[in-house]
């Protein structure tokens, strides 16, 4: 048994490492560039260099390119996942449990429920006595990736949840759900995805989400449906809720949405609950 949960373990490490590899591989790759852009100055002056001021341009310039940085570190990791399972001869649909979906009309619910849940989390958040110097770093951080143009859209709510979902359900949930209990497994995977998020307040509603997430999965087998809950969650916290006022109301409206959501997924929804022979 315990050998059992030691190769979970390794295994789900394995792929966060993948992940945040491919985070690391091209944030470094940006930051070069941004580090010749500039060098390039002293290098025509034939002065020494400002490594301070280089360090900052290098930081400047990752940060105004953080949207592409995002898609393209997505999209790496996901490559060389699918590489891996190709090298392994594994279907990589399968493996990460792409392969399944739900009805078109079910998707609806989800939807419904993954925006009604960042409305809950986005109440809460608004009521909290969260210290000003902390909003002001979450807003620092937010702004990297937020706005409203098309680049945002792709980066913020579709490739990272995509991203998201298959590393940290189809591949990091699974794996320990294989050898643990499937609460364990879930605060474990909610635990390690909040963190990759950075900043304390992503890192707590990146744990919600986390748990909400391998609800979804553990009830559909679906990665797609959890992508589907991940999509809608990211788009209405990004692109909805800066637009509603905060009330009491508002906030018990959104729990129910949520609540309604989690009663046709757990009673409704025509799924069997998830067999650990399936994973």
């Amino acid at each position: 048994m315990i050998k059992k949960v030691l190769i979970a373990l390794g295994k789900a490490a394995c792929y966060t490492a993948l992940f945040l590899g491919a985070q690391l591989a091209v944030s470094m790759v940006y930051a070069l560039v941004g580090g010749v852009d500039a060098v390039l100055p002293y290098v025509y002056d034939n002065s020494l260099p400002d490594m301070e001021a280089i360090a900052a341009k290098m930081a400047e310039y990752l940060m105004d390119h953080a949207l592409v940085v995002t898609i393209f570190s997505d999209l790496l990791a996901l490559g060389l996942l699918w590489l891996f399972f190709v090298l392994r001869k594994r279907s990589f649909l399968r493996e990460t449990h792409l392969h399944k979906g739900v009805p078109g009309l079910a998707y609806l619910p989800l939807i419904v429920g993954g925006a009604c849940l960042a409305g809950v989390v986005s109440s809460i958040l608004g009521m909290l006595p969260i210290p000003e110097s902390v909003w002001e770093e979450y807003e620092t951080s937010s702004s990297m990736l937020g706005g409203a143009g098309p680049l945002a859209l792709l980066a913020s709510v579709f490739v990272a949840p995509f991203a998201e979902e298959v590393f940290f359900r189809g591949a990091v949930y699974t794996r320990l759900r294989r050898a643990m209990h499937p609460v364990v497994a879930a605060v474990l995977s909610a635990f390690v995805f909040g963190l990759m998020h950075g900043q304390i307040i992503w890192i707590c509603y990146a744990f919600v989400v986390g748990l909400a997430m391998a609800a979804v999965f553990e009830r559909t087998f679906s990665v797609r449906a959890a992508v589907a809950v991940h999509l809608a969650f990211n788009f209405a916290g990004g692109y909805m809720m800066s637009f509603l006022e905060t009330s009491p109301v508002l906030a018990s409206a959104f729990a129910a949405g949520t609540a309604l959501c989690w009663i046709w997924l757990s009673r409704i929804c025509p799924y069997t609950k998830l067999r650990p022979e399936e994973i």
